[in-house]
């Protein structure tokens, strides 16, 4: 996504952002989907950003947040973004802007994982200094380094 993008989008969640909505109780937590257009608003800004979008460097694995009021607790779903069974538009267990927010964390920076060999202790030594061999790698929101949508391509 491009930087300017970002920005743009970011101006417009931190708008939207409401911080009393957040609180771990169970009735805000119901008053949440009941705004419509606020709803609205997340829906259109997920389904635009992840849903439809077409980045070729992008994961495919969509995570959408969902309250369970049965146990009381919020869970993430995983899916494929080509899945026949993503969550619609009208689910209403599905938290759309924890959603969004999760998403945006999962594909929009990038992670890297760093392993590193050091020389024995020495206690004049930072740790910098003992770097002997560094390997960085770039990881994925996903278990799987690769695209499952591109497998054996």
């Amino acid at each position: 996504m491009a930087s300017l993008q970002f920005k743009k989008i970011f101006s417009e969640l931190r708008e939207k952002f409401i911080s009393s909505k957040y609180i771990d109780d169970p009735v805000l937590l119901k008053q949440r989907s009941k705004d419509q257009a606020q709803e609205c608003f997340w829906i259109q800004m997920f389904e635009s950003l992840f849903v439809h979008a077409t980045a070729e460097t992008r994961d495919d694995l969509l995570f959408y947040v969902k309250y369970d009021s049965k146990n009381k607790k919020e869970i993430t779903d995983v899916y494929r973004r080509d899945s026949k069974s993503l969550p619609d538009s009208s689910d209403s267990t599905v938290l759309w802007d924890q959603t969004l927010y999760l998403n945006i964390l999962l594909h929009e920076f990038e992670y890297h994982l760093v392993c590193c060999v050091l020389t024995p202790r020495d206690d004049s030594k930072s740790i910098i200094e003992r770097i002997k061999t560094q390997i960085t790698m770039q990881i994925y929101p996903s278990t799987i380094e690769r695209r499952m949508d591109k497998k054996g391509k």
